[in-house]
């Protein structure tokens, strides 16, 4: 998917109000694609606008190919999908949490139980061995733990925040791209923060040097 079908997306989903979700992966764990949604209760249920699929080219695109990419972020975060689509535009290999495998759009804790907002923390103990939510996680550590560089994408909460501090303990590149909101002083220990995608891109470049 080149830059130019990211720039495309990007507007239809400006013009539309629609968000851009990603097409999940293929089997060598490539992005296939990325298309506008119009935006409402449930993401995807009427597709605006469909890029080509990936090719072999269009991986091989730019210095940064080789570069495993982990997106950190919040499932309320508007602005994860298009950090997923112009990285991959970029020439990066990237775990999208919300399509981590062809066939799978993400873990949801309402697939374990719809009332989970209500759970004791005895029900939320239990809830995590639950077959569903260990097949998440695993899911996600796979990919975390296969990473070159980890970006979190702000604002996003406890996951996003332990899955970062695991990349910054196991001695992966960090990226953090900085949003509205309360400062914090242990970001001292990423390697970059960054206040727009264009510092992203750059930051990932140096990663490579």
């Amino acid at each position: 998917m080149n830059k130019s079908a990211i720039s495309e997306l990007l507007r239809v989903a400006e013009a539309t109000g629609g968000v851009v979700q990603m097409i999940p992966r293929d089997g060598a764990g490539r992005m296939l694609g990325a298309a506008v949604a119009v935006s409402g209760q449930e993401m995807a249920k009427e597709l605006l606008a469909l890029v080509r699929p990936l090719t072999d080219a269009d991986a091989d695109e730019g210095d940064g190919a080789a570069l495993s990419i982990y997106v950190a972020s919040s499932w309320r975060n508007p602005q994860q999908p298009a950090v997923v689509a112009e990285l991959v535009a970029a020439g990066y290999q990237v775990y999208d949490f919300r399509n981590p495998e062809p066939g799978n759009d993400g873990f949801r804790w309402t697939e374990i139980d719809p009332e989970w907002k209500s759970w004791s923390p005895e029900a939320f103990r239990l809830a995590l061995d639950h077959p569903v939510a260990v097949d998440g996680f695993s899911l996600d550590m796979k990919a975390l733990a296969a990473c070159d560089v980890c970006v979190l994408v702000m604002p996003c909460g406890r996951s996003a925040h332990l899955e970062l501090g695991y990349a910054v303990g196991a001695g992966k590149k960090t990226i953090v791209l900085l949003a509205d909101g309360e400062p914090e002083l242990m970001y001292r220990m990423v390697d970059f923060l960054c206040t727009s995608m264009d510092e992203v891109l750059q930051a990932l470049e140096a990663c490579q040097q």
